[in-house]
Formats: structure tokens, C-alpha cells, sequence
């Protein structure tokens, strides 16, 4: 970890074998602690001063994992080394030469111990100490091939006398060394019924952390196939698992940072769940990889889904209504599972399933329960305590005695084209910037008039969004102020609340927009947290305004040129002022893509130089 001043930029470049961090200020670093800690795949660390940069050289040793992410003032490398590979080989040496074990010890220590002092190395490496109890556990299981006399040739590298006399002795200390590594892992399997099971869960059910500067990436293994589900409710991830073996969550915890701000282990009947609590919003995605004697589950936490979900359908069934009820076809559905969410109180039953990664795009209601969204399986909210499912082979049989209340999908499907209208239609607004101004605007204006009172909310509103495509965002809020003065308190338009929270924000005066935005009469079918966030970063709010801003990536998509131009290099402002260079370098890319007019070009030059020069990049900052 490499603590630097405000203003200091840094990039790192990973070559073969060696990775340097450069730096845009004379810096000077105490790598004594790190030269004392540093782990056996790296060779050395060396710095430099070139001019008026600095870098440091991390020279390391085989295949290496590094990550590094910038953390506030710190910036932070993560190297890591595949310890996997170390048991194998052992397991293979042993295998071919009992005696090579006892041979790779002394040396592997021995380069340690040609440093100054003879102290220090033996207390710094105690975690390869840890080997040669491993290598007399798997040399007991042939106690035939101890005896030889192999045994005495590495000796002489640390005592000869011993091994020709306490020979017999020998066997007798290496069955005490490993009864002391086979009692210390059996203790968490205990819990379980059946010691074996237990034995071959615990190596199996692994959890793997690794976080990145976009992210977090947790991966779960099972010694054999294991359905799953996951979901979410508010700031909480749910994880449920057809497995009993515990799992341990440390990993979790430990490699977190402040993205998880609590996760907890809940034991079901048949499973467990794991209930993750985010710090700030971000969207979780699932991968499964179900193979004949493994199955691994990775969870990635990012501010965009990395992979899609698949969408599952629920089909009503209404011929009968004494027995109606509602289906979710579901190939190979898993175990149900029954929860108690500890922050709403309520009942979860959740249906696990194996890969693909299957779920609900959008959160179905009907009279009797609720089909939340999901990312993988099924989560419903009973509202009625008869509520039943029904596992079979194929689809799961949600009802209750008596049938669900359920109505005809026809009626929906009728209604839906009258309620899917975007506050900002593309085609309208193309067709207010081509057609001509005075006549478009004498046309509302008649239209207005000739209608009664109650009926003119609607023409009001498409004047104000004439105006709005033509940056005349005081003339759209005057219109809106007559359309919201004339409706009684409590009947507002949503649709006339939320133009009018825009045209506020973009006129300077965000907080009318928050307090249109506050208004109930708002429902969460408008893209609210979108103008929210506009209004938040035209007040200064640059935190609050982040939080949102990520929450609505598909919804600024879908705006007009015009709009996505304001929304982004807000957002691109905001990532700046907060200090997410990768979210800001994200926006500016977006930027990109849209174009810029001439008026926004030297507003978002301003930006685009605080960010390389964030970034360390000395030319994008010229």
C-alpha cells in the first residue's frame, strides 16, 4: 500500500516478471516493511527517481495474480500466488520419492536463512515450516519406505547423528504431528451428521474473494452439483444453496473492504443462505459452472450486470378458478427453502436451480404473493399465509386452497401499451426540433384553448416539452407552473411533475426539482432516482448525486441526445468530485459517443484534464 499526497497521480505497468508503478511527483518510500514482508513470489523491490517522477520496481517470481485500485490517498497492490499448485506437487514428490520431501525442507529454508541475523528468517517463515508435517503425514501412510536409509542422506544438511539411532522414534513423532493437522480440521466438520460428508465438504465448499478497481468477485466451490439462487432485496444480497456443510465467510468479510458492509450465515432445513449487505449500490450477476465432479458458483459485484440473466415467465392458470394458480416453468428446479429476511420481517420461500443463470427481469404482484426479481431461481413473498409451492420435475405450482385471485393476462396486455410511454419520446422530440417553431407552437396553444380545464394538463405538457428541445427550459417551467397550479393538492400529473422537476434542474433551480420529485403522487414506474441526481449534482451534492447516477445506466440510454449530454457530464463531474476516476473515465467515454455540441466543448475539456491529470496521463492533461 503506497500512501501519496493530494494531487499525485500514478500508473502501473505489468511486464514479464516485473511490474513498476510510475509516478508524477519526486516521491521517496520506506520499503523496509515491505522488503521484510514480502512473500516468496517476490524477488525484490527497488525504487527510482527519474527527473521529476518516481517509480517503483517489484521484480516477481512465477505465474502471479496482481491487482492493484486506488483506495482515497492509497494506492494499493495485491499480489497473490496460486498455492494450489504447491499441495499437488508435494502430493506428486511423495508419491515418486518419500525421502524428496525431506530434502526440499532444508532448502527451501536455507536461502532464507543465508540473510543478516539467523532470528528473523525462522519467524517470517513459519508459514513454510508448515510443509514438513504435510510431507511426514503422507510419508506415515508408507511407513515401509521411512526406514530406509535414504533418510540419513539429507541429514547431514541439518543433524546427522539422530536419524541412524532414533529411527524407530521417528514414526512414533510423525504420527503425533499429523494427529495435531487432522484434529484441527475436523472440529468445524463436527457440527455436520456424518464425519466423511463433512471431511470432503469442508475442501469442497471454498469461498475465493478477489476485489478489483471495478469490483468484487466471490467464488464459491462444491465437491458436487449444487443448485443455487440469488436475489435481492433493497441494499441486501441473498445467496441460498442446496449444500448443509458449512462455508466460511471470512473471505467475504476480509476481502470486502467497504463495498460489504455486513454478511452473515443463515443455516435452513436443507442449505444455507448467505445475506450480503452492500455499502453503496451495485449490481450483482452470477455464473455457474456445474461439471460431473465439481460445481462453482461466481458472484461479481460491479456498477453494470457482466452477465445477462435469462428470463423466467409465470403463466396463470385460470380455467378452473377453485384451483387457479400460477407456474413458472423451471428445468431441474433444486430444493425449497423457507427464510426470515431479519430487516423486513417477512417470509421468503426460495426455489434454487442449476446453471444456466436463470431469474425474473421485473417483479411480478398479484393478489396473493409476490414473484420478486431475481438474478438466478425463484423468490416469492407469500401475503397470505395458505399460500403453497409445489416442486416438480419441470416448473414450480404456486396457489392456495381455494385457487389464487387471479385475473385474465388479456386485460393487462390491453392496458400496458397506455402505461409504457416514456416521459421523453425520442420520435417527439426529433419532430419538435425539425418541424417549425412558431407554427408547432401555435398549434398547442390552440389545442389548449379549445379544450376544457380538466383536459389540458396533457397539451400543457407537450408545450413544455416543445420548448424543453429547444433549451428553453424557463418558458417549459412557466407552462408547467400554470398545468400544476390549476390540479387540487394531491391530484398532480406524474408525468407534468417529473417535466417539470427537469426544466427546474436545468433552468438552476434544483431544489423545485427535488421538491416536484418529493411529491407522492411520483411512482417508482418514472425514472425519478435519474432527475434526482441531476438535481443533486446542480446543487453541489456530488456524493448523493453518484449514488444515483449509478443506479440508472439503462435509463439515460434512453433519453434524447440533448438530455444524455447534461445527465452524463453531470455524472461525469460527479464521479470526478468523489474521486471515482474509473466511473468519470466510464462517463467520459460515454461522451463520446453522443458528441458534444460546441457550448459543452470547453466545460467538458475542463473535466477531461482534472481526469488525466488524476490519472497521471501528462499529454491528456496538456
Amino acid at each position: 500500500m503506497f500512501e501519496m499526497p493530494d494531487g499525485v497521480g500514478v500508473s502501473s505497468v505489468l511486464n514479464d516478471q516485473k511490474l513498476t508503478l510510475l509516478f508524477n511527483a519526486m516521491l521517496t518510500f520506506d520499503l523496509d516493511d515491505a522488503k521484510e514482508a514480502a512473500p516468496s513470489n517476490i524477488a525484490s523491490i527497488n525504487q527510482k527517481i527519474k527527473g521529476e517522477s518516481s517509480a517503483v520496481e517489484v521484480t516477481l517470481i512465477g505465474d502471479v495474480d496482481v491487482h492493484s485500485f486506488r483506495e482515497e490517498k492509497n494506492y494499493v497492490i495485491d499480489v497473490a500466488f496460486q498455492q494450489s499448485e504447491k499441495p499437488s506437487a508435494l502430493l506428486s514428490s511423495a508419491a515418486d520419492a518419500p525421502h524428496a520431501p525431506v530434502v526440499t525442507a532444508p532448502v527451501a529454508t536455507a536461502p532464507a536463512v543465508a540473510g543478516k541475523p539467523a532470528e528473523q528468517p525462522p519467524a517470517s517463515r513459519q508459514s513454510a515450516e508448515i510443509v514438513p508435517p504435510t510431507s511426514e503425514t503422507l510419508a506415515q501412510q508408507a511407513n515401509i519406505e521411512i526406514k530406509p536409509e535414504p533418510a540419513p542422506k539429507p541429514s547431514p544438511a541439518s543433524e546427522t547423528p539422530k536419524p541412524a539411532r532414533p529411527s524407530k522414534e521417528m514414526p512414533a513423532a510423525s504420527a503425533e504431528m499429523p494427529q495435531e493437522t487432522i484434529l484441527a480440521a475436523p472440529e468445524p466438520p463436527a457440527e455436520t451428521r456424518s464425519p466423511p460428508a463433512t471431511g470432503a465438504g469442508d475442501s469442497a465448499n471454498a469461498v475465493g474473494a478477489t476485489r478489483s478497481s471495478d469490483g468484487l468477485s466471490l467464488t464459491f466451490s462444491f465437491a458436487a452439483a449444487t443448485p443455487a439462487a440469488l436475489f435481492r432485496r433493497a441494499d441486501t444480497v441473498w445467496l441460498v444453496f442446496d449444500a448443509t456443510n458449512p462455508i466460511d465467510i471470512e473471505p467475504i468479510r476480509s476481502k470486502g473492504g467497504s463495498l460489504i458492509a455486513d454478511v452473515s450465515l443463515l443455516p435452513l432445513d436443507k442449505g444455507q443462505a448467505i445475506r450480503i449487505r452492500l455499502n453503496r449500490p451495485q449490481m450483482p450477476s452470477l455464473t455457474g459452472d456445474d461439471q460431473a465432479g465439481s460445481a462453482n458458483w461466481t458472484v461479481t459485484f460491479d456498477d453494470t450486470m457482466r452477465t445477462p440473466t435469462q428470463p423466467l415467465v409465470a403463466i396463470r392458470n385460470i380455467t378452473d378458478p377453485a384451483t387457479a394458480n400460477v407456474t413458472v416453468p423451471l428445468a431441474r428446479p433444486g430444493l425449497l427453502h423457507r427464510l426470515v429476511d431479519p430487516d423486513a420481517g417477512d417470509t421468503i420461500v426460495v426455489v434454487t436451480a442449476p446453471p444456466p443463470v436463470r431469474g425474473f427481469i421485473k417483479r411480478q404482484d398479484f393478489v396473493e404473493l409476490s414473484l420478486l426479481e431475481s438474478i438466478h431461481g425463484v423468490a416469492v413473498r407469500p401475503n397470505s399465509d395458505d399460500v403453497t409451492a409445489e416442486v416438480v420435475s419441470d416448473r414450480i405450482i404456486l396457489g392456495r386452497p381455494g385457487g389464487l385471485t387471479l385475473s385474465s393476462a388479456a386485460v393487462g396486455a390491453e392496458r400496458a401499451p397506455t402505461a409504457i410511454r416514456p416521459i421523453f419520446d425520442v420520435g417527439e422530440w426529433r419532430k419538435n426540433q425539425t418541424e417549425n417553431f412558431s407554427a408547432r407552437e401555435d398549434e398547442l396553444i390552440a389545442a389548449a384553448a379549445a379544450v376544457e380545464p380538466d383536459q389540458r394538463p396533457p397539451v400543457r405538457i407537450d408545450l413544455a416539452r416543445l420548448y424543453l428541445s429547444r433549451g428553453m427550459f424557463a418558458e417549459a417551467r412557466g407552462i408547467l407552473d400554470l398545468a400544476l397550479a390549476d390540479s387540487k393538492p394531491g391530484l398532480e400529473d406524474p408525468v407534468a411533475l417529473i417535466v417539470h422537476s427537469v426544466a427546474s434542474s436545468l433552468a438552476g433551480r434544483p431544489e423545485h426539482g427535488l421538491k416536484d420529485l418529493a411529491n407522492p403522487a411520483i411512482g417508482t414506474n418514472y425514472d425519478s432516482q435519474m432527475w434526482k441526481a441531476l438535481a443533486y449534482a446542480r446543487q453541489g451534492k456530488w456524493a448523493d448525486a453518484r449514488e444515483k447516477f449509478k443506479n440508472v445506466e439503462f435509463a439515460i440510454t434512453s433519453l434524447p441526445i440533448e438530455l444524455q449530454r447534461f445527465v452524463i457530464s453531470d455524472a461525469m463531474r460527479a464521479s470526478l468530485e468523489v474521486r471515482d476516476y474509473s466511473g468519470a473515465a466510464k462517463r467520459s467515454s460515454d461522451l463520446d459517443v453522443v458528441g458534444l455540441p460546441p457550448e459543452l466543448k470547453p466545460a467538458v475539456a475542463v473535466l477531461r484534464g482534472r481526469l488525466a491529470e488524476a490519472l497521471g496521463h501528462d499529454k491528456g492533461r496538456a
